[in-house]
């Protein structure tokens, strides 16, 4: 099936078509491709198989990381190119568990694989919490691995519903505050919550008027889809075992040890942990559809470095969605506070509170943020439209640099999204005006978190070369000019 890498194929596809994050589009399509392979392909962990089947959760910001957008892209593309083709089925959005085995009960073959799509993960919470549709979640927890039969006996017509080799996928989508809203901590170490990836992803771009993919993107896709669809006829019609090779086993075994004996160093933080056992899990799985989308029956070793890397994201992921649960609220509002003032900069009392979206965060606001001036970590000023501007001290934060060079080495990774790209700042040092264009961005990570956020700008009107360079916080507190009225 030739070098093409699918997944990046297709997010870069629909790229000018959508504002979601590419890492949304790369999972929908492993959801997909692994609901193909069903129960045909696997890999044997201690003898007993392993599907492809994948619990996707995007989460994001509500309507602005489009994750609905990106799940009818994935829709679209199945009824398009595949619906009359493979053995795969969306269920529709349910109530009970009862209704979502009663569906695939219907097509109970053992061949057809299902993937159940609800409009808002936190339906299935919901679901979940009502006393008689409850079992939802011990069923969901169970179906996940795919046992030979599964049946749920119904007590009010006193009959059973029994399904045959199931196959159930799910992709959901929510926000951190559904999920902080409705995801009790008890779920994530309970067995249910860790079984999920969850793929968490920001808006790096703004598109006014999305563009239609192209024909020839959707002629590529049709076209390898198809040629994926054919391999697992050819190879997998009487089940495919996917086996390591020797150099890839090797690169397992590294990988498993080194995500267990870390394990020890997350402390008491057991709903991090949780979420981190299943991640070797979730490595074959990735693993066992990209060996698939390249007509590969042997898991190599570029195969499993690729699964690896999506695994090290999920779990920085983990870390930036759930890094705060067990912490008070009141810690979580302080945290929360610095975490956007460092992010966009000064701005109202009002704005920023509008920012902290931690339930209960209204009873704490003023508390954490009285507290946070009182150690002067921040400030608070009157401007003359008498409003209160909050913003980091300038004592606690390093200096802006004029450098002659670009720096090399600074331990930062690139932020391409960040809205002050293109902006113009006016900087009057000894009775001198200079201007400086802000065309690189930067920050630190911690912990799967960002922090530190940095930026370079370029001297612009003059031939002189020179960069201006420091923390975002410095450089929002110089004049902004309009490009062009200098």
């Amino acid at each position: 099936m030739g070098k093409l890498n699918l997944f990046n194929f297709y997010s870069s596809g629909l790229k000018e078509s959508t504002e979601a994050p590419p890492q949304y589009h790369e999972f929908a399509l492993m959801v997909l491709i692994g609901a193909m392979c069903g129960r045909r392909v696997y890999v044997k962990i201690g003898g007993l198989p392993l599907y492809p089947n994948f619990y996707c959760v995007l989460v994001g910001e509500s309507g602005l990381t489009r994750k609905s957008t990106t799940m009818r892209y994935v829709r679209h593309y199945f009824n398009k190119f595949l619906e009359d083709k493979v053995q795969v089925k969306w269920t529709p959005n349910v109530s009970s568990l009862e209704g979502l085995l009663a569906y695939m009960q219907r097509d109970s073959d053992g061949e057809t694989s299902f993937i159940h799509a609800p409009d808002e993960f936190a339906s299935l919470l919901k679901i979940g919490q009502r006393k008689g549709t409850k079992n939802i979640i011990s069923g969901l927890a169970e179906l996940y691995v795919c046992p030979p039969d599964y049946g749920l006996q119904v007590k009010k017509r006193e009959e059973s519903i029994e399904v045959s080799k199931p196959f159930l996928s799910i992709l959901a989508a929510t926000t951190m505050q559904w999920l902080e809203d409705n995801l009790k901590e008890t779920d994530i170490p309970g067995g249910f919550a860790n079984r999920f990836i969850f793929v968490y992803g920001e808006r790096d771009r703004i598109i006014s008027r999305p563009r239609e993919p192209s024909n020839s993107f959707e002629r590529v896709l049709e076209q390898q889809l198809t040629k994926i669809w054919n391999f697992i006829q050819t190879n997998a019609s009487q089940g495919l075992e996917l086996n390591f090779s020797e150099e890839a086993g090797k690169m397992y075994d590294n990988f498993y040890y080194e995500t267990f004996s870390k394990l020890d160093n997350l402390g008491n933080d057991y709903q991090i942990e949780a979420l981190k056992r299943l991640v070797p899990d979730h490595v074959l799985k990735i693993a066992t559809v990209l060996a698939v989308s390249e007509g590969k029956t042997q898991i190599d070793e570029r195969v499993l470095e690729q699964a690896i890397e999506y695994a090290r994201k999920i779990f920085e992921w983990n870390l930036k969605i759930f890094g705060e649960y067990g912490k008070d609220v009141y810690t979580r509002v302080t945290d929360k506070i610095i975490k956007v003032l460092k992010k966009k900069g000064p701005m109202t009392r009002r704005k920023l509170q509008s920012l902290i979206r931690i339930r209960d965060a209204g009873k704490y606001f003023n508390r954490a943020l009285n507290d946070l001036v009182n150690d002067e970590t921040v400030e608070i000023n009157i401007e003359e439209n008498n409003k209160k501007v909050v913003k980091l001290k300038a004592e606690t934060l390093p200096e802006l640099i004029i450098l002659t060079k670009k720096p090399k080495n600074t331990g930062f990774k690139p932020w391409p999204n960040s809205t002050l790209l293109g902006k113009v700042y006016k900087l009057s040092q000894n009775g001198e005006t200079k201007y400086f264009k802000i065309t690189e961005a930067f920050f630190k990570e911690r912990d799967g978190n960002k922090t530190d956020y940095y930026v370079l700008g370029e001297r612009i009107n003059t031939d002189i070369t020179e960069y201006i360079w420091g923390p975002i916080e410095r450089i929002v507190l110089l004049e902004e000019c309009q490009t062009g009225v200098m």
